[in-house]
């Protein structure tokens, strides 16, 4: 009955993926007939070859290649570092044409574009300025305001190159880190990801979406390295930090679930949840604020976008983003519910086909659950997002990973297919149609099985005084 259901999910999930395609090649609904055509020809191709290939090449075992992550790190150092370095000292057109060459569209000033805007809030509230109230005679904020109480600190323009240049090494540390855990297929996604226009625009803009990447891996890391209730604590003040300053990172809190496991962790979840409703309430015109400023703002530009309004936008053949729900949205969010239900799905049909035969080792759940909450919050719920935001899902790699080198060829190849959608969403940068699709089926069947495993883990497991439950039963890339 459940590998019926996991069959059926997988089976609607292609038909709703179809649909879409369908539609956009037609021009269905579309304001410009064949507007999106090209999209559909060459997103269908592409989607096409990622479900065939896993079952046309079958790739087994759960082999690492123990060098790959060096070079992984080292591929993503010099991809972001050698042409910032090359326009600081003055060889513009080199720095540009090795951006190109990557498809990142490179900014004006030498890169760090997006943390000298946000550094810019602090800064303007500590002269006496409003960042929320046009006009903005020194600078504007949609986010939260998190970003205004740095204004204690004695943040300068000064900051802006130190501070972006450790945010780009810590991304590289991140992806070393994420590829060091994964076996041969996340390796190698994680590979192609570091000179992935995704990744790129994440790390040369140092926008702040990165800080959720390392902020979900150094929660695992502490809490898989030390015991006790401290390390989680720790990771949830994180977690709320990152919520004041983006909102949506608040829904990474779902990762703090394993704390359930030990003796009083209830106590510290309760916590963080009356602060996030606090902080909320005591906020809600600034949520609202920050909403309908992300609505003004979202546009088809040029170096990509995707999300559910840039699907819909693009299916009515509309040059601006259509901010109104209509049934393409309605489409797209019943895509990403029926994907995260054959990800849950899948956890109880093949439990015993090796993927999870072992005690889990959860962190991969719990990084998976981080990567795809905040991903769809932003893309899906909020409904709009820049190209980089692709690159929060490469947190759901050691998961997925596991998942394609499982014992049942049914769910390795399931696996196999989603490593390659991923690949896709982080290597294209002017496709919305092929960047929406991708995004949307691969965040929500994480989000699907890690919430399976994470509630499993946290039923099945009673709470102890001492201990880290990560500790238990963990051994290789088990989940």
């Amino acid at each position: 009955m459940i590998g019926r259901g996991v069959q059926t999910a997988r089976l609607a999930t292609a038909a709703l993926v179809l649909l879409i395609l369908l539609a956009a090649y037609l021009g269905l609904g579309a304001q410009i007939p064949g507007t999106a055509t090209t999209q559909a020809v060459r997103a269908g191709l592409l989607i096409a070859l990622a479900v065939a290939l896993p079952r046309l090449v079958d790739v087994t075992g759960a082999r690492t290649i123990p060098a790959l992550p060096w070079i992984t790190g080292a591929l993503g150092l010099i991809a972001w570092f050698a042409p910032w370095f090359l326009r600081v000292i003055g060889r513009d057109g080199l720095g540009y044409a090795t951006y190109e060459a990557f498809r990142v569209p490179a900014t004006a000033v030498p890169g760090f574009a997006d943390i000298t805007d946000n550094l810019m809030v602090p800064i303007c509230a500590r002269q006496g300025f409003d960042v929320y109230t046009p006009p903005f005679t020194c600078t504007g904020s949609i986010y939260g305001p998190g970003l205004v109480w740095l204004q204690v600190l004695p943040v300068s323009t000064a900051w802006i190159i130190p501070v972006g240049l450790a945010m780009g090494a810590a991304s590289t540390v991140s992806l070393w880190w994420l590829s060091r855990r994964s076996s041969l297929p996340g390796q190698i996604v994680l590979l192609v990801a570091s000179i992935g226009v995704a990744w790129l625009l994440l790390v040369e803009r140092a926008n702040l979406d990165a800080a959720i990447i390392w902020v979900a891996i150094l929660l695992v890391f502490m809490t898989e390295r030390w015991s006790g209730l401290w390390p989680w604590a720790v990771g949830a003040l994180l977690i709320f930090i990152l919520g004041t300053w983006k909102y949506y990172p608040f829904l990474m809190g779902l990762a703090l679930l394993p704390v359930l496991r030990i003796r009083r962790g209830w106590m510290l979840l309760v916590a963080w949840i009356v602060a996030v409703i606090a902080f909320a309430a005591a906020n809600l015109h600034l949520l609202t604020w920050s909403a309908s400023a992300n609505n003004s703002i979202a546009k088809l530009y040029p170096d990509g976008v995707l999300g559910r309004k840039a699907l819909a936008s693009l299916l009515q053949g509309s040059a601006d983003m259509v901010t109104a729900v209509g049934v393409w949205d309605a489409v797209t969010l019943l895509l990403c519910l029926v994907a995260a239900a054959w990800g849950a799905l899948s956890l109880r049909a093949f439990q015993g086909a090796g993927a999870y035969a072992t005690s889990p080792r959860i962190g991969n759940p719990m990084l998976a659950i981080a990567g795809s909450t905040a991903f769809l919050m932003a893309a899906t719920i909020s409904g709009f997002g820049y190209v980089y935001k692709a690159a929060l899902l490469l947190l759901c790699v050691p998961l997925l990973a596991q998942v394609s080198t499982s014992s049942s060829r049914r769910i390795r190849a399931d696996g196999q297919t989603l490593l390659i959608l991923l690949v896709l969403a982080v290597t294209i940068a002017t496709e919305p149609l092929v960047l929406t699709l991708t995004t949307c089926v691969v965040g929500s069947y994480a989000f699907g099985l890690s919430a399976a495993l994470l509630v499993r883990t946290v039923i099945t497991d009673r709470p102890t005084r001492q201990m880290n439950p990560l500790h238990a039963g963990s051994s290789g890339n088990s989940p």
